[in-house]
């Protein structure tokens, strides 16, 4: 699965999406990241539901796959092309390489957080209160800190996290 995949910058895709044949933008965040905020036009398929959804894309237009930083929409392209749809291009540096050359977005009205800002206050909380449990209550309670700090890293070497996982399943980020 180390294949590369091909990239399009934010200003090629702005153009073609300004232009006659406008291609087909898949978001693979969750539903709450792409509510949170997302390319205008874009269209909302998690990378959990991407194969079992590929036949909602249109084979005749060009897909352009997007997430926060491009890591998600790389393995999606990985994944649509192990099912037979190699053509599919990632918009480089994701949605933050989007937004800091002030492209337009669309966000929603409450303006819910995103799942990486959720996870960085769940994995702090976490911390907090094994630390505090630990030092009040009982000792063994530091083990809750030791746990997410495992969790951390192993989501940097895989490149994927269960607490955004686990978070995206709750009902404020469906």
């Amino acid at each position: 699965m180390n294949e590369t995949v091909a990239l399009i910058d934010p200003e090629s895709l702005f153009s073609q999406i300004q232009g006659e044949q406008t291609p087909q933008v898949i978001d693979v965040r969750e539903p709450g990241e792409f509510r949170h905020e997302h390319i205008v036009g874009s269209q909302s398929i998690p990378l959990s539901e991407l194969i079992s959804r590929k036949g909602e894309l249109d084979n005749q237009k060009p897909v352009v796959l997007v997430c926060l930083s491009s890591a998600r929409a790389k393995r999606a392209a990985q994944n649509l092309a192990g099912a037979g749809l190699p053509n599919c291009q990632v918009l480089e540096g994701g949605l933050h390489g989007w937004t800091t050359r002030a492209l337009p977005t669309e966000r929603s009205k409450g303006n819910p957080w995103s799942m990486e800002r959720q996870v960085r206050f769940t994995a702090g909380f976490l911390v907090f209160v094994g630390l505090v449990l630990g030092a009040s209550i009982n000792p063994n309670w530091i083990c809750l800190s030791g746990f997410v700090a495992i969790g951390l890293m192993f989501s940097a070497i895989t490149n994927s996290c269960g607490m955004a996982i686990v978070l995206g399943r709750l009902p404020w980020n469906q």
